[in-house]
């Protein structure tokens, strides 16, 4: 054996099976680096064009200067075959001293943790000035306790979502949008 891991065999040298668990993952698992410059091309543009139009149909949306993140196994370069799904989480700025937020695993179901948002949370509701951007909205985040509601805070993220798609055009009964005029996004 040599230092590499290699070994010889009737005067040839035999690969490593990490060697060739590599070659079969490079060749034909992995996804082609000019097929993921092309999927990751029309992915951004289709993703940020859906984000621009989400901003411009809901105020405190945009209040909240939506980001997106991408990650998981196909931002990993470890995704195994094309492409179906993507894991992408769009982080919103709540404008709010976060060393205030609290969490809470009591008194809750199925040892789920609560957030407890705090008091200049509760405000901004009522408040004129973020009142006029949307924020009356977040009122219905929140329990009597001001623990935060996921089933409410999704209900809202999904109006928003509804609200973008429902502006692009149907064509044949399916939503279609051009961005540079190159047809990306089908949506069934």
């Amino acid at each position: 054996m040599t230092n590499s891991g290699r070994g010889r065999h009737r005067g040839r040298q035999v690969k490593t099976v990490e060697e060739i668990f590599q070659e079969v993952n490079r060749r034909y698992v992995r996804i082609k680096p000019k097929d993921r410059r092309d999927n990751n091309s029309i992915l951004y543009k289709v993703l940020h064009e859906l984000l621009k139009i989400m901003r411009k149909c809901d105020n405190l949306f945009d209040s909240m200067n939506p980001k997106l993140e991408y990650l998981g196994s196909y931002f990993d370069g470890m995704r195994v075959g094309q492409p179906n799904e993507y894991d992408i989480n769009v982080i919103l700025t709540i404008h709010v001293n976060y060393s205030k937020i609290s969490l809470d695993a009591r008194e809750t179901q199925n040892s789920y943790t609560s957030i407890i948002m705090p008091e200049e949370f509760r405000r901004l509701s009522n408040t004129p000035e973020t009142a006029t951007k949307g924020f009356k909205k977040t009122k219905f985040w929140c329990d009597r306790s001001y623990r935060m509601s996921v089933t409410n805070f999704r209900s809202w993220m999904q109006s928003v979502v509804d609200a973008a798609l429902n502006t692009l055009p149907l064509e044949n009964g399916k939503l279609e949008s051009d961005i540079h005029y190159v047809q990306l996004i089908e949506i069934v």
